[in-house]
């Protein structure tokens, strides 16, 4: 049996047009919510409010459509609208295969204006074996942000018998 990669595949594509796609808020009083006034594409963002904290914001399970070992390109847009510039970081958490150590990489990184829709993008490969991805945006300060239009593509990954004799060699 041989492992072929085939072309780029979505495996998570978040438009949030019609429901929250599994994200929550990160923070006790941290209030995610639906905005139909400020999509980036298509009819709504999420909107991040009332962060106490820079590690406050949002984030979202993404073990059933990930695996360690596979290399992915992961981008999302982000807004705020501070009047400042604004640093806003896409991270990941995952658990090892250890199956007891958690480890925390910064996936992408990048300065907004106020007012703009900026995309985060960056390519990451977990260890193999890790599970247990849990993606999550934040910013340097407490200021309110939206986001849109998260997604990971990667090489799609097919199982198949290949026969010398089949390919009339």
């Amino acid at each position: 049996s041989v492992q072929q990669l085939s072309a780029e595949t979505a495996y998570v594509t978040n438009d949030f047009d019609t429901e929250y796609e599994g994200w929550c808020n990160v923070g006790d009083l941290t209030k995610l919510t639906a905005d139909e006034q400020n999509p980036h594409n298509g009819t709504r963002s999420m909107c991040v409010s009332n962060r106490l904290t820079p590690e406050d914001g949002a984030s979202s399970a993404k073990g059933l459509w990930l695996w360690g070992g596979r290399n992915y390109n992961y981008s999302v847009f982000v807004k705020h609208s501070s009047g400042n510039l604004e640093n806003f970081r896409l991270s990941m958490s995952y658990l090892l295969a250890d199956g007891e150590t958690w480890e925390d990489t910064v996936i992408a990184e990048g300065s907004a204006s106020s007012g703009q829709w900026t995309e985060l993008k960056g390519k990451f490969r977990a260890p193999e074996g890790a599970s247990e991805f849990i993606v999550k945006i934040t910013t340097d300060s407490t200021c309110d942000f939206w986001f849109d239009d998260f997604t990971v593509e990667g090489k799609k990954y097919s199982s198949s018998n290949v026969s010398a004799a089949g390919s009339g060699l």
